[in-house]
């Protein structure tokens, strides 16, 4: 992904079906708004709250799925 660009659409949108961006804020201590910012490409998460946010979602499924750079934009 290029600095900016947003998570991949169709992960971002399985992402949806899985967890509310609300949920999986409170279970990785960040605020909605934070998260937000982070899945539309506004922001880059930390390479600790990268892992933390990919653990939380692959938590609830069956096989991993989501990887730390899901949610950290290429610059």
């Amino acid at each position: 992904m290029m600095k900016g660009d947003t998570m991949n659409a169709t992960r971002k949108e399985q992402l949806k079906q899985i967890i509310s961006s609300r949920k999986l804020a409170e279970k990785v201590g960040c605020s909605e708004a934070y998260l937000s910012q982070v899945l539309n490409g506004h922001r880059s998460a930390s390479a600790t709250l990268a892992r933390l946010l990919a653990h939380e979602v692959n938590a609830l499924l069956s096989e991993p799925y989501f990887t730390p750079s899901d949610f950290q934009p290429k610059g």
